[in-house]
């Protein structure tokens, strides 16, 4: 069993959430998720946060593999929604400190992905340029059509 899914597994609070694979991400997002090494397993964040604090904003899903905890948040992408992103993150930042610190291990590498839910429109230059390297800061990926993680 990898580092991420039996620390993930030992969390009673996130552990009834976990799903063996994909089982926790919605089926019309699956196909934008593709995972190469065995074992992983999905847990859906949204119903999670929502419970936490409901005017929080919502960050998708965690899925964990070997001794990496992948958080990705699909979204449309566009210059106006990389402050939703910001949010979310933010959101999600202080979920994890007041709900589930357990996961921040040295051990494990967390990274945070945007998955679009259709193309992407960013201009090269300008306002919105420079929003999308505020999410380098907070080491947010840019938006991605899909995630092949490995």
């Amino acid at each position: 069993m990898s580092l991420s899914v039996s620390l993930i597994q030992s969390i009673q609070y996130l552990s009834q959430y976990y799903q063996n694979g994909k089982g926790a991400i919605k089926g019309e997002h699956r196909r934008k998720i593709e995972v190469t090494e065995q074992p992983f397993g999905s847990i859906n964040l949204d119903p999670l946060i929502k419970a936490w604090d409901a005017s929080e904003k919502e960050w998708d899903y965690l899925v964990t593999i070997n001794s990496t905890l992948v958080f990705i948040e699909i979204h449309p992408a566009t210059q106006k929604n990389i402050q939703d992103i910001i949010e979310k993150y933010k959101s999600l930042q202080k979920f994890i400190q007041q709900k589930i610190p357990q996961i921040l291990i040295p051990n494990l590498k967390n990274k945070y992905v945007w998955i679009s839910t259709s193309g992407m429109h960013f201009p090269k230059s300008g306002k919105g340029y420079k929003l999308l390297q505020k999410l380098k800061k907070l080491k947010i990926d840019n938006p991605r059509e899909y995630i092949s993680i490995p």
